[in-house]
Order: structure tokens, then C-alpha cells, then sequence
């Protein structure tokens, strides 16, 4: 649930805001959309055991 809404905190970020027209914006935004899809994996891979 936390990677699912930091994905979607990215992806209402980079919508919604003029966040993207700085570099520091765009790779805040990416790490917190990596960070969000590791959590997801994680969530994903520990169901398997």
C-alpha cells in the first residue's frame, strides 16, 4: 500500500504541479517512484513464500 501511493504521489506530482521544469523536481520524483516500486516488489515477492 505505501509503494502504491508513493507511485501515485509521483504521478500526481509530475500532473498536477509545475514540479517537473527543475531537474531537482524530475529526480525527486523518480526516486520516489522507484522507492514506491521496490516497496510494491517487496510487498509482491514476500506473498510468494
Amino acid at each position: 500500500m505505501i509503494g502504491l501511493g508513493l507511485i501515485l504521489l509521483s504521478g500526481a506530482l509530475s500532473q498536477f504541479t509545475a514540479i517537473k521544469q527543475s531537474q531537482w523536481g524530475v529526480w525527486t520524483m523518480a526516486i520516489i517512484a522507484i522507492i514506491g516500486m521496490v516497496f510494491v516488489l517487496y510487498e509482491w515477492f514476500k506473498t510468494w513464500k
